[in-house]
Parts: structure tokens; C-alpha cells; sequence
């Protein structure tokens, strides 16, 4: 059984009446302060990060494999209280503290070298997108769409462990959190939006998506789960990034949700990014 977690006291900005957002960073090590101006909570399995805004959401919250899942657990930490956390506010925005969505085309910064989805800049550069983060919002932004010639299942076979894939859309199935015509688009598809946890979501959009996240998670304490060591030990996180990015995508084509998709930006030093959807596992 999972353990539980009281709610975090919260400290928010003062809100005014046109604000409708509530911006909400994830995190593992401490944002720049440029960054920290934006943000109303920090989300973050780290007891070391310090401020007046922050939700401290173990790993172990998921049992002992709950590292596994990267920063999905504390997503699903914020999905299980978002009506406490967004109280009052009719989008979320979610970034990493060192990757968010900009709703338009960067004018600065380089191409990531190995993520040809993403835009780079200088910490020193933060500051020509406080646009991004404004708490005022007429509508969703998801991030950046990428078609990966071999297809999700190849992208995944490249890159992690193909069993590891199979075996969730098995788990999916059977646990019936998807019909089966459902996981089967998932596989086929040729487009995937990395980092796709990230962007401004409605809150009932992301309220939609992640009751489905928290019941896939339990995947972790089921037949279908093999916990792996070193790149692959956050392999739950890589499986619920592929039903996130297709949960939106699905969402998108039935007109449940707006066809808005932003683009990837990168706070960095240089252009050379470790290939990794996932910032927080990077490190």
C-alpha cells in the first residue's frame, strides 16, 4: 500500500483578479533566481531545496521502486492535490528548473545538438522570456510535437528496453486503463512529445490525464515491472512520458483539447544536451 503524504503548507504570490495560472516548477537541485521570480510552488524530492514555496514529495511516497518513475512521482503527487494547489486558477503551468515551453518561436539561443526539438539559452538569457511565465493565459500550450522516423517503438528500442515497453502496454490492457485500440495507436505512432509533462495545461485537461498517469503508475507494484539499474533505472518515468504524450495527442485529435504546441527551451551553458526527455533523471 502506498504511503500517504499530508499537504505542504503552501505560500503563494499575491494573486490579482486577471490571474488564472499557477505556475509550478519541478525540481531536484536549486533554480537560478531569475527563474524563482515565476515561480508560486516548487515540487521537488529533495529535502535540500530550500523556500518559502515548496513541496518536498519522496520518492518513496511510491514504494521502494518509486525513483523509477523520475518526476512523475511528484506530478502525481501534484495531480492528487491540484485542486488544493490551483485553487481558484484555471491553468497550470509546469516547467522543469531548467526547461519550459515558450508559446512562441525563440528569437535567441542556439539548436540543442542532439535534441533537434529543443532551443538552448544562457542562464543570462532567462530574462527575455518572462513572457512564458506570465500567470494570464486564454488557453493550453503543450510542448514541442517531434516525429522520429523509426516511430515511437523504435525511438524506444534505441534508446531504452523495448521489453520494458511491451510489458506496460500488456499491463495497460489487462489493468483496462486503456482498450486495447487505444494502446495500439500509442505503439504506432510516429510523433511523441518529449518532455510533454511540461507546458500550460486547463486544469481539467490535466486533472483527465493524470488520473490515467496515476493508475498506470501501479505498474510499479505488478508482474509487468522489471526495475533496472544505471541509464534505464528511471524506465517507469520513460514509459508514462510515451502515455502522457499520447493521452494529449489523443486528446488533440478528438477536439477535447486546443492543437496548441509551443517549443522546447533549454536553459544551458552550451548547445551539447544529454539525449534524455527527462532533465531531472540527466544529472
Amino acid at each position: 500500500m502506498r504511503e500517504s503524504l499530508p499537504l505542504p503548507r503552501i505560500a503563494t504570490v499575491l494573486y490579482t483578479k486577471n490571474m488564472n495560472v499557477v505556475n509550478v516548477c519541478l525540481t531536484h537541485v536549486q533554480p537560478l533566481p531569475a527563474l524563482m521570480q515565476h515561480v508560486d510552488l516548487l515540487v521537488t524530492p529533495e529535502q535540500a531545496i530550500s523556500g518559502p514555496r515548496t513541496a518536498v514529495v519522496p520518492d518513496s511516497l511510491f514504494g521502494p521502486n518509486g525513483s523509477a518513475l523520475s518526476e512523475y512521482a511528484q506530478l502525481i503527487w501534484l495531480f492528487r492535490n491540484i485542486d488544493d494547489v490551483a485553487a481558484g486558477r484555471e491553468f497550470i503551468r509546469i516547467f522543469h528548473y531548467r526547461r519550459f515551453v515558450s508559446q512562441f518561436r525563440p528569437k535567441i539561443g542556439v539548436p540543442a545538438v542532439n535534441q533537434p526539438w529543443s532551443v538552448c539559452i544562457h542562464p543570462d538569457e532567462l530574462g527575455h522570456f518572462d513572457e512564458c511565465f506570465a500567470r494570464d493565459r486564454g488557453s493550453e500550450i503543450f510542448n514541442t510535437r517531434f516525429a522520429f522516423p523509426a516511430g515511437v517503438l523504435g525511438q524506444y528500442a534505441e534508446s531504452h528496453l523495448l521489453e520494458d515497453l511491451l510489458s506496460f502496454a500488456c499491463f495497460l490492457i489487462q489493468s483496462e486503463i486503456l482498450a486495447p485500440a487505444s494502446v495500439a495507436a500509442l505503439l504506432r505512432r510516429d510523433v511523441l512529445i518529449p518532455a510533454c509533462n511540461i507546458g500550460v495545461y486547463r486544469r481539467q485537461t490535466f486533472k483527465k490525464i493524470f488520473a490515467t498517469l496515476d493508475r498506470a503508475s501501479h505498474v510499479l507494484s505488478s508482474r509487468f515491472f522489471t526495475p533496472r539499474t544505471g541509464y534505464q533505472r528511471r524506465n517507469a518515468g520513460y514509459l508514462l512520458e510515451r502515455l502522457n504524450s499520447h493521452l494529449i495527442l489523443e486528446m488533440v485529435e478528438s477536439g477535447e483539447a486546443v492543437s496548441q504546441f509551443g517549443y522546447n527551451v533549454i536553459v544551458s551553458e552550451g548547445a551539447d544536451v544529454k539525449h534524455d526527455p527527462f532533465p531531472m533523471a540527466a544529472e
